[in-house]
């Protein structure tokens, strides 16, 4: 029990001759003159960025109007009752083999 008291005192002792951290005093002013001064220096984006993102937008727009040329050749003959039947009649021509 005697290490104990003597660990706790001796733990205790080492925090004597500590003292809280002290500051620049200028600091606060710095920081409020840099707030509101903000640097000149602004970052823009970079020339090859600017070319990424207009080749990306330009392949999707290739794209959309490549597909809409492909589903425009695609599309069929409405779907009317008399296409069905006409359609379903002559469907065994397709099975003969000439």
């Amino acid at each position: 029990m005697k290490s104990k008291e003597q660990w706790i005192t001796e733990t205790m002792g080492s925090l004597e001759g500590i003292h809280r951290a002290d500051s620049d005093p200028l600091i606060f002013s710095r920081i409020a003159d840099s707030s509101r001064f903000p640097s000149k220096r602004t970052a823009l984006p970079g020339n090859r960025l600017i070319w990424q993102i207009a080749a990306g937008l330009a392949f999707l727009v290739t794209l959309n109007i490549f597909s809409l040329v492909v589903y425009s050749r695609s599309t069929a003959a409405p779907q009317t009752t008399e296409n069905i039947i006409v359609a379903e009649y002559f469907s065994y021509l397709d099975t003969i083999k000439y």
